[in-house]
């Protein structure tokens, strides 16, 4: 006979006492008195805590029980669907009010949190969530800190396949997590990969460092979101709200132009001239690396210095010379100015030492990006091993089922692939994104800037402000009429000119990873009830990013932390209690 616990013994005796009082009228009166024996003397070894003879008597008292009142196949059922419910309405309330476990599934917030992450999202930092409801019992926005990794769910926006199931039976929406930047009331304005903005008291703020340590792009494509047609018109959208719009004549000519306060995102879009103006556009470029070859085909412009390769930056995007173009559907494509700067050996190696990728499946020598599916543009990587794979700041790493990365060896076939072919196609591993050709939709996700005068690429400075190279570039570039060169810091005007407003009780969150990121770009503000908290810690993968989340420490020491804490305190005792006094009443037969 194996030895239970007190606790064990103890909810046996609850059970098949609350059981025998149900099916006592169909025993014999000796089956009911043995019964009964066994319960008083369970009901006395508990109370005075003996453990060996506890467990004697409630195995003793089940073995009984089985046998003259078995339960039915009906009532298994019914208590087994009964404890379920109790599980899952505990689970819930748990999830949605004090804290859950959740699982990173795309790479929109590396190398903060990676795909295959496990962390703690706590749900009582800005408030008390109602449970089943898109709303909270009260939230304090200023708990909110700028810099924030938030949870927010779905429910009532703009995002594409909303729903999901809970516990694999009850249906609800996602929740996703991305890095809080603005809160209501602020203008934004990004420059240098940074975010300048002001906040709704007039004041500036550029110096968080949780928001500054990270690369931040205000755009995926310059276009923005363009697949809202209505009539002749094709709208451009920005944070998922028309910034302007193209008018398709009946000859087919395209003609843009911004919209003239039909906005809430800028103050006032008729002191606006241009669209490269909105939210900072100008201050940035889109980036891919040609072979000599496709640059002298791309290009009558003499090179500076003759090279191998060159950097091609797409920058000052016009609606003036807009059109449509036929890739993969009918798509509008902006008109831009196209600047080049040769690469010799010194550049190539700094740009390859900072190459960060997309987290990317091998498998028969084609690659193809983790989450997305093998396709017939799959690019070719011959002779690397089947496996997943992903270079951060230059490194290479294999990673494991379980979310682990192992560094690879120099002499690993990875290595040996064209690191140009890495650059132009490591975010989408699509081939339409080479550079077959000068205008085209598929253009990579590598984006360039200017602060303190030198050029940034993947968040690191590739040209130096006293680089020859950059500055024989900016003597050129210079006498373009849309020249794409350094530009003085915001000031407080520009920014409350051209500045991207963020509208009362809602935020702006963006990912981590611009490259890869569906975030606020693209479904615009987060709704105040949406917010339901905030990442905590992660604990799996061990290693160096083990422990809090990067991001502003809040305290523990809030309302919301002192009523659900004061709840499970209670309940726990009060749970206990109510056992304690039901061990000592006397059996009622």
């Amino acid at each position: 006979m194996k030895k239970l616990s007190l606790s064990k013994s103890k909810k046996i005796f609850f059970q098949q006492y609350a059981h025998y009082k149900r099916k006592k009228n169909s025993l014999s009166q000796e089956k009911q008195k043995e019964i009964e024996c066994l319960l008083l003397a369970l009901q006395k070894s508990l109370q005075l805590q003996e453990k060996i003879k506890s467990s004697e008597l409630a195995q003793s008292l089940e073995f009984l029980a089985e046998k003259y009142f078995p339960k039915s196949s009906i009532e298994r059922s019914v208590h087994f669907f009964f404890s379920l419910a109790i599980a899952l309405a505990l689970a819930i309330l748990v999830r949605q009010m004090w804290f859950e476990f959740y699982t990173i599934p795309t790479g929109s917030m590396r190398p903060t949190l990676k795909e295959m992450d496990y962390l703690v999202v706590s749900k009582t930092p800005y408030g008390l969530n109602m449970p089943g409801r898109l709303s909270h019992f009260y939230f304090d926005e200023n708990r909110v800190q700028r810099g924030d990794v938030v949870i927010f769910s779905a429910d009532q926006m703009d995002i594409r396949d909303p729903n999901t199931m809970y516990f694999y039976i009850i249906p609800g929406k996602k929740q996703f997590i991305k890095r809080l930047i603005g809160k209501p009331g602020d203008t934004i304005y990004f420059y240098g990969g940074q975010v300048y903005g002001i906040d709704k008291e007039g004041k500036e703020f550029s110096s968080n460092p949780w928001i500054n340590a990270i690369e931040h792009i205000p755009f995926l494509r310059f276009e923005g979101n363009s697949n809202a047609y209505y009539a002749s018109s094709l709208f451009l959208k920005h944070f998922n709200e028309p910034i302007a719009k193209l008018h398709i004549s009946p000859q087919g000519l395209v003609e843009g132009e911004l919209f003239p306060n039909t906005t809430s995102l800028v103050k006032d879009t008729q002191k606006i001239s241009s669209y490269d103006q909105i939210f900072g556009l100008e201050n940035f470029a889109t980036a891919r690396i040609l072979t000599e070859e496709e640059y002298l085909s791309f290009t009558s412009e003499d090179p500076l210095i003759k090279a191998p390769y060159y950097l091609e930056l797409r920058h000052h995007p016009s609606l003036n010379q807009a059109h449509l173009m036929q890739d993969r559907g009918l798509q509008p494509t902006l008109g831009y100015n196209f600047s080049y700067i040769p690469l010799d050996e010194e550049h190539l190696q700094k740009i390859f030492s900072h190459l960060t990728t997309a987290r990317f499946i091998v498998k028969n020598e084609r690659a193809y990006r983790l989450g997305q599916k093998e396709t017939i543009s799959s690019p070719d990587l011959k002779n690397v091993p089947d496996g997943t794979y992903e270079f951060i700041d230059g490194k290479g790493s294999f990673v494991s089922f379980l979310g682990t990365t192992h560094e690879l060896k120099p002499n690993h076939p990875l290595f040996s692939i064209n690191k140009v072919l890495l650059f132009n196609l490591g975010i989408e591993w699509d081939t339409a994104y080479l550079p077959h050709k000068k205008e085209t939709l598929f253009i990579p996700s590598r984006y360039s800037y200017f602060r303190d005068e030198n050029l940034f690429l993947m968040g690191a400075p590739i040209f130096l402000k006293n680089d020859f190279i950059l500055q024989k570039y900016l003597e050129r570039e210079r006498t373009k009429s849309s020249a794409f060169i350094p530009l003085a810091v915001p000031t407080k005007e520009l920014i409350e000119k051209n500045g991207l407003r963020i509208p009362e009780k809602m935020y702006l969150v963006l990912g981590d990873n611009h490259a890869m990121s569906s975030d606020g770009r693209v479904f615009g503000f987060v709704p105040e009830q949406n917010i339901r908290g905030k990442a905590s810690f992660l604990f799996w993968p061990i290693g160096s990013r083990f422990g809090f989340i990067k991001e502003p420490a809040s305290s523990i020491w809030t309302l919301s932390n002192g009523v659900i804490w004061g709840i499970c305190i209670i309940s726990f005792v009060g749970y206990f209690t109510y056992q304690r006094k039901r061990l000592y009443r006397p059996l009622k037969f």
